[in-house]
Parts: structure tokens; C-alpha cells; sequence
């Protein structure tokens, strides 16, 4: 009995051990998995759908018939109501996806400097994520409106470099409506002056990432907008920029998500 009891207690260690040493190695490998904070959220099914339905910015409210058209709508209600049922939950490997993706993409954007942009600034911003089943709400394009990024069952949550340069991107979004008055002296420092309010344009796209006006491009001697190629487009996409991006905000975000390698 006795020995058996020492057997015992030697296995226990050794396997004590061996758990202790995976733990170990595996905390090291995932490390970012683990640094959590209350900077990131990820909203529920039946808070996106909220959101949605409830439409505080008037994003939808504010379509018009030919944005409606390209979304394969007639009715502002109707197409709330299935943007709304669109809604989902993350699983636990797309959140720990988007931890991992949130903390590259803010390490990258403590560590970059950029002339008239506070990327410090940019980093403190907030995560909060939403999520729905493509193709019914914006065609699964990734957006944000106040301060959420909108992800769809499209994004690629496998391939993390391209999801990092993808949330630095609406998060740059999410500055840009945040600190209007920062992007302003961007703006001006770098050659765009507002041409024109983009309410009532007829066949002009809409965007919730853009502010209210269409800019004119001093370089390219351009106006910068995306309308759509007719009455009734065939998608969101089926639109030509009048400038090299239809906003300075598109520009920005582009320009400086490129830089993450």
C-alpha cells in the first residue's frame, strides 16, 4: 500500500507538471487572446437587431429610392424589419478572432505617426462589434454607425492580417464621426474643401461612413462622390466614383490601413 501510495503522488506531480507546462506554452502562444479589456464588446443578436430596428442615426430612414432599389427594396419598413432579423451573435472563435485582430490593430495605431491625425487618440476609441447573416443588411458590407463596426457572416475572421487592416479601417471611421473637427484641419491641410451637401443628389450613393457634404479634390481638380450607374442598379456596388474614392473619409481610413503589414 505504501508504495502504491508513492506511485500515486509521483503521478499526480508528473501530471501536474505536464498541465502546468501547456498551460504555460499555450497562454505564451495565444498570449493576445488573453489581454482583454473592457475597450472591446461584442453586441448580441437581439442588440443588433435593436439597433437596427430603432435606427437612432436615421441611416435607413434617410435612403432614397434608388439606395432603396440597389438594396432590392420598396419600403424603408420593410427593409429594417429584415435588416433587423439579419442580426446574429458572434461565436466564441469569431470574438476571440476579433480580440486578437482589435489588439494588432491598436498596437499598430499606438505606434504609428501620421501628419494631422491623432492615431493615439484612434486606439482609445472603443470596440464594439455587431454582427449579421449576409446578404440582406448593406449586402454584409462592413460599416460602422455611432460608434459600432458592423461585421457580416462574409468576413473573413480566419485570416487575421486582413482582418486587422479591416478594423483599423472602421475604426478610423469611428474618429472621423467621433472628432469631426480634427478631420477638418486634415481636410483642409491636405487639399479637400466641402463642394456641395450630398442630401438630394439624385442617383448619389449613400455611405453611413461619410459625413454630409461631397468634397472637391485640389490634387485631382475632382469632386470626390460615388453615384449609381442608374434608377435602378443592380446592387450597392453597381456605382462609379467621380474622384480615386467617392470620399476624403474612404481616402484616410484606405490610406492608412494599407500601412499595417
Amino acid at each position: 500500500m505504501g508504495m502504491d501510495k508513492k506511485i500515486g503522488s509521483i503521478t499526480f506531480f508528473i501530471c501536474l507538471l505536464i498541465i502546468i507546462t501547456f498551460g504555460y506554452y499555450y497562454f505564451k502562444n495565444n498570449k493576445e487572446l488573453f489581454d482583454v479589456n473592457s475597450n472591446i464588446q461584442f453586441m448580441s443578436k437581439d442588440e443588433t437587431a435593436q439597433f437596427i430596428y430603432a435606427d437612432p442615426d436615421l441611416y435607413i430612414s434617410n435612403l432614397s429610392p434608388t439606395d432603396l432599389y440597389a438594396r432590392k427594396y420598396q419600403s424603408i419598413d420593410d427593409y429594417i424589419m429584415n435588416s433587423a432579423k439579419s442580426a446574429i451573435s458572434f461565436t466564441e472563435e469569431e470574438k476571440n478572432a476579433l480580440i486578437n485582430a482589435s489588439n494588432k490593430a491598436d498596437n499598430f495605431l499606438n505606434s504609428v505617426n501620421i501628419s494631422d491625425i491623432n492615431c493615439k487618440k484612434i486606439a482609445d476609441i472603443q470596440w464594439i462589434f455587431a454582427l449579421t447573416k449576409t446578404p440582406t443588411y448593406e449586402n454584409g458590407l462592413p460599416h460602422t454607425r455611432g460608434g459600432i463596426i458592423f461585421l457580416s457572416t462574409v468576413t473573413n475572421f480566419k485570416d487575421i492580417k486582413d482582418l486587422t487592416k479591416l478594423l483599423i479601417h472602421e475604426k478610423i471611421h469611428l474618429y472621423q464621426r467621433m472628432y469631426p473637427e480634427e478631420v477638418a484641419v486634415y481636410l483642409e491641410n491636405h487639399g479637400f474643401t466641402k463642394f456641395k451637401l450630398r442630401t438630394g443628389i439624385p442617383r448619389i450613393r449613400a455611405n453611413p461612413d461619410l459625413d454630409p457634404w461631397i468634397y472637391y479634390d485640389e490634387t485631382n481638380k475632382k469632386e470626390m462622390a460615388s453615384y449609381y450607374n442608374s434608377d435602378k442598379p443592380y446592387g450597392i456596388e453597381d456605382a462609379t466614383s467621380t474622384g480615386s474614392l467617392e470620399h476624403p473619409n474612404e481616402m484616410i481610413a484606405y490610406k492608412i490601413a494599407l500601412m499595417y503589414n
